[in-house]
């Protein structure tokens, strides 16, 4: 067996889950730029993908299977084999959003609430999505991407998770208050 410094890192699929909160802000946001000539591709992709998404709810019982959103009037669940989650409004039992064949997408109508960043969390979390996929991001893949970060971390702060100063620097506010930051070593008192 080789050195463990000379052995291959284990392929994307076998690596263990990566919580956003435990990465900075950098390297949640490495993938560069999708270029603006597929967006029309893109667009497509999303709503070819959307009933493909409607039926894997179905197949998979997800709306049996829901679990606190963190966003009002909206229920969330995942089919971890499939690499499927769902965000289901909880008046209407209708999948309003989700995640399916590594597309995200929320309908129009349930946009700006916080859903599209809570499902990127989720998949992170559990290990549907990880850093290191090469792959390019929309505009807006960009915005959910900074904005599930934030809420990442903003969530495992709540939650009393002992988040890295380095990941803490991008969200100043979000710091507690209470806790000073540690002095740099030969700075103290």
């Amino acid at each position: 067996m080789p050195p463990a410094d000379e052995r291959r890192p284990l392929p994307l699929y076998l690596r263990p889950p990566t919580p956003l909160w435990t990465l900075t802000l950098a390297e949640v946001m490495s993938p560069p730029d999708a270029p603006e000539s597929m967006s029309e591709w893109w667009d497509r992709r999303v709503r070819d993908g959307w009933r493909d998404l409607d039926r894997a709810v179905e197949r998979h019982g997800l709306r049996d299977s829901v679990m606190p959103s963190g966003v009002d009037g909206y229920a969330i669940a995942y089919h971890l084999r499939s690499g499927t989650i769902a965000v289901i409004e909880t008046a209407s039992g209708i999948a309003v959003g989700g995640l399916f064949e590594g597309n995200l997408h929320v309908l129009a109508g349930h946009q700006r609430r916080g859903l599209a960043a809570a499902v990127m969390d989720l998949a992170f979390e559990v290990g549907i999505k990880k850093i290191g996929h090469n792959v390019a991001l929309s505009r807006g893949g960009r915005a959910t991407r900074r904005a599930a970060h934030r809420l990442s971390v903003a969530r495992a702060l709540v939650r009393g998770l002992a988040v890295r100063p380095e990941v803490l620097a991008d969200y100043p506010d979000l710091a507690p208050a209470d806790e000073a930051m540690p002095a740099m070593p030969g700075t103290g008192p």
